[in-house]
């Protein structure tokens, strides 16, 4: 009989070595790899799409960054001129000058022109009606309606730029 059993366990061995070739064998050709290519688990393939993600976050990032960063070229400072016709007394009007906007105010006292570029980085201001001042949304900033800084990172004002008026003429710049 013990020659009996190390037979059987001799066979059941074999078919264990076996087994694993006759698996492969009855899976269907679309589920194995083809030769030289390697099947990509589960796991594998989230840490793929996970590193591709985070790839894509980091290049828009920095993408971002470097625009923001990146000194914008000054063109020309040309003088604007404009009619006090055009600037009736309480308006606003933008102009672009040297290649920024200007913000030219006229009040009772006379005309004043104002740049809409953030001295921080460089963002454009906005002009809030209901506060009478003006926020940079790029690092939370507010200018008052002078161009004063009064919260915020920026050191300097908003940049006032000369405004000059010869009889019905308004000169931006100069």
């Amino acid at each position: 009989m013990p020659e009996q059993e190390k037979d059987s366990s001799s066979e059941m061995h074999e078919e264990a070595q076996r087994a694993p070739e006759h698996a492969e064998e009855k899976q269907p050709a679309s589920l194995l790899p083809e030769p030289g290519h390697v099947r990509l688990g589960r796991r594998n393939f989230i840490g793929k799409v996970i590193v591709g993600c985070c790839a894509a976050v980091g290049l828009e990032l920095g993408y971002a960054g470097f625009k923001m960063m990146a000194t914008k070229p000054v063109g020309e400072r040309k003088p604007v001129k404009l009619s006090l016709n055009q600037l009736p007394v309480g308006s606003r009007t933008i102009v672009i000058y040297g290649g920024e906007k200007i913000e030219v105010v006229r009040t009772k006292k006379g005309v004043r022109a104002m740049s809409m570029v953030c001295t921080h980085l460089g963002c454009l201001v906005i002009r809030q009606e209901n506060e009478n001042n003006y926020h940079c949304p790029c690092h939370d900033a507010y200018f008052d309606e002078n161009g004063n800084v009064i919260s915020g990172p920026p050191t300097q004002p908003l940049e006032e730029i000369p405004v000059t008026i010869s009889g019905n003429t308004v000169t931006i710049g100069g």
